[in-house]
């Protein structure tokens, strides 16, 4: 089960820790194969789009666009309130450093992020920034404090050994207004103990790493969630796709090509669609 703890630190911040690893292994087995750069990459970009989904209270939706330069392409993940999907464009792609290693950074090096939030308001919120540090964990702590205005330290992590996912998660610590900058730099190097969460997470609850980190501060618990890798498409919304072209239109596909295929990159699910299930879907 993968879950999310937060906890205010204070009046000075709020911490949020994240084990994702069901998530990512979801994710795997919808996807796989894969190789490991890209179920790095992929799990490091669902567990920060699952603590931003975190504070959705009803039918708001997230997606965010990782649109690299590296060999791996775009990564598009999406959520509703704790309920996340994604995936990578090049999924198959690997690219090792000089030691033997996935190589992260050289993988996704450049290009741009952007995050388009639906509050259910006229005008959905779309944030943009650079990739400038090829480190996902970098890269979301300069797009929450340059285009959300909130400063942040971040760092999210997956531990993949023979190709398993053996641990996948998450730390986000984020200022509040008016944190005084000595407080700021004793968090600063609170936060860097959390570098470690995947091998703390293997003795300590989030709640026990969070009381023992943060035992000068007064802190105040919120409820543990479950977080979860659901897809939103069905059989009802292919349909309605289908329905959308027109019964002539969507006959003439299915002369030219056989049948009428749509593939969710989401889930790696595919609907096929027969001249029979065609005609029955308009005569319905």
């Amino acid at each position: 089960m993968s879950i999310i703890q937060k906890a205010g630190i204070g009046e000075y911040a709020v911490i949020t820790l994240i084990d994702s690893t069901e998530v990512v292994r979801e994710a795997v087995r919808l996807h796989s194969p894969m190789s490991d750069l890209s179920i790095q990459a992929l799990g490091r970009l669902l567990t920060v789009t699952a603590f931003m989904s975190e504070g959705f209270k009803g039918r708001e939706k997230l997606s965010i666009t990782y649109d690299t330069d590296g060999g791996l392409g775009r990564l598009v993940t999406a959520a509703t309130r704790l309920k996340v999907r994604g995936y990578v464009e090049n999924k198959d792609y690997e690219l090792y450093d000089k030691d033997g290693y996935s190589d992260l950074t050289r993988g996704v090096l450049g290009g741009s992020l952007t995050v388009i939030k639906d509050l259910g308001l006229k005008e959905p919120y779309v944030g943009k920034c650079s990739i400038a540090r090829g480190n996902i964990s970098d890269d979301f702590s300069y797009y929450f404090t340059l285009s959300e205005q909130v400063p942040s330290a971040v760092h999210v992590d997956v531990i993949i050994e023979d190709g398993v996912v053996m641990r996948a998660c998450g730390m986000f610590l984020q200022l509040l207004p008016g944190c005084p900058e000595e407080v700021k730099v004793m968090l600063q190097d609170i936060v860097r103990d959390f570098y470690a969460m995947a091998t703390m997470m293997d003795t300590m609850t989030f709640r026990e790493m969070i009381a023992d980190r943060f035992m000068v501060f007064d802190v105040e618990y919120y409820d543990e969630e479950k977080v979860s890798y659901e897809c939103s498409c069905s059989k009802a919304r292919m349909d309605s796709i289908v329905l959308s072209l027109g019964e002539e239109d969507a006959l003439n596909i299915i002369d030219e090509q056989g049948l009428i295929e749509i593939h969710c990159d989401f889930c790696n699910s595919y609907y096929r669609y027969t001249r029979d299930s065609v005609e029955r879907l308009f005569n319905e």
